[in-house]
């Protein structure tokens, strides 16, 4: 029995030809109404006035994020070649005044009407430690960008790579010194700039293809010091500012997501593998442990001890060590780190407090990340991916975190939530609090 397709094919191949004169002349006549319409559409275009571009140019490698403008650079309002214009990029970045009550779209891009708009993947959000009205962002693809003045007015900032990775302003000079990790032609490098982006040098470089520096960050204490993660685990470190480096991992296997130091404790850091484990530095990076880990290991010397015990006669000893390492082991299970980690961030102001979303929820711990209790989210959240979690640097029982298309924010340590909608086409990827004012919430969006 023959589809309604084949009937149909058949049916078509039965039809008489058509004259190729009357082809001729339909397709004259199908041109004429183009042409009429491009125009008819100029014309009404020209009566409303110059549109505003919508997406900034996207980065090449070996090519600026985007041709600099100075921040003091007039804005043109003739939409002329390679004159300066507003654009926005739809949503890339959100700002709330009132803790997240409301939002505001806050991500005008100076930049040359040539560009191409589009939207931005949004990265992360740094901001200036002494000055606070400087603000970066770093997107995925389509380079960096600095707010000044706390204007809705962003400049971008050339960047050789096509690929942006992680970021860091360096404390000793925030002006003019900024290390930042990329891809060149397959190959993985931090860059360091000394005269706020005019020029960038490579101070660092993977050997091969396919592997890049996924994760930096600088010690608040100590500024010379700063770490580096690939995305196979490799981690290096410097004491000088980048201009050499050590190796210091120790056979971790994973993509490096991100870092994030102790609130008062000196040298200790947090390293999250994404979707991975979690490892800790008592020592600024030189050694790493793993909990869960090291955990496995207190059980077993329990028993070896309560064996050691036994042997020498000492029943009850062996008894009550025994019942230790089996108590350990149930709460080993029961507040066992969590899987499908994607972010981890220290309370900045409580030593030992340590938070990790994840695909479905979000965790605490007290203890420097040996033992974990999960909040109590909203149920809905648990089916989605939470990729970013911040707490208030000023208030450790206030913590607000982004999912999908909603932020939340909970004033009394995760025990009652506060949601706002975000009212945007795509997801959110980033929250953070304004350090200078904790009232100031920035949501960067994903490019999805």
């Amino acid at each position: 029995m023959l589809s309604a397709w084949d009937t149909f094919l058949i049916m078509e191949d039965q039809k008489p030809p058509i004259p190729r004169a009357v082809l001729v002349i339909g397709a004259v006549v199908l041109v004429l109404i183009t042409i009429g319409m491009t125009v008819f559409s100029m014309l009404r275009e020209r009566k409303q006035g110059d549109p505003v571009p919508e997406a900034a140019s996207q980065v090449t490698e070996g090519s600026s994020a985007a041709v600099p403008v100075s921040p003091s650079s007039s804005v043109s309002k003739k939409n002329a070649p390679n004159q300066v214009v507003m654009g926005v990029y739809k949503d890339s970045v959100l700002r709330s005044l009132d803790s997240g009550a409301t939002f505001e779209t806050y991500f005008k891009i100076a930049t040359v009407t040539t560009a191409k708009m589009g939207v931005a993947d949004v990265l992360s959000i740094s901001f200036h430690p002494e000055n606070k009205d400087d603000i970066v962002v770093t997107t995925y693809q389509d380079g960096i960008f600095v707010n000044q003045d706390r204007v809705n007015e962003w400049t971008p900032v050339a960047f050789p790579p096509k690929l942006i990775y992680s970021f860091i302003l360096d404390r000793r000079d925030p002006d003019q010194r900024v290390f930042a990790s990329g891809v060149v032609s397959g190959n993985g490098r931090i860059f360091r700039t000394g005269d706020a982006g005019e020029t960038w040098s490579a101070v660092y470089a993977e050997p091969g293809m396919n592997t890049f520096v996924s994760a930096l960050v600088q010690d608040p204490k100590d500024p010379s010091a700063i770490i580096a993660g690939t995305n196979v685990g490799t981690l290096v470190r410097s004491t000088d500012g980048g201009d050499t480096w050590k190796n210091v991992g120790q056979k971790i296997s994973g993509r490096v997501s991100n870092f994030t130091y102790d609130a008062t404790r000196r040298a200790f850091v947090y390293l999250l593998l994404l979707k991975g484990k979690v490892y800790h530095s008592s020592d600024g990076g030189l050694s790493w442990v793993n909990w869960e880990e090291e955990k496995v290991k207190e059980v077993k010397a329990l028993y070896e001890r309560a064996n050691d015990a036994a042997r020498e006669g000492d029943t009850e000893g062996s008894k009550s060590l025994r019942e230790q390492a089996a108590a350990l082991e149930r709460r080993n299970k029961e507040d066992k780190a969590p899987s499908n980690i994607l972010y981890i961030v220290a309370d900045p102001t409580k030593s030992g407090t340590v938070y990790v979303s994840t695909v479905g929820g979000i965790y605490r711990s007290t203890d420097f990340g040996k033992y974990w209790k999960p909040l109590d989210v909203i149920e809905s959240v648990t089916r989605f991916p939470i990729p970013s979690v911040a707490i208030n640097p000023k208030n450790s029982n206030e913590i607000v975190f982004v999912a999908g298309r909603s932020f939340y924010r909970s004033i009394n340590g995760g025990a009652t939530w506060a949601i706002t909608p975000l009212d945007n086409t795509r997801n959110a990827s980033f929250v953070a609090y304004d350090p200078f004012d904790p009232k100031v919430i920035f949501v960067g969006m994903s490019a999805k």
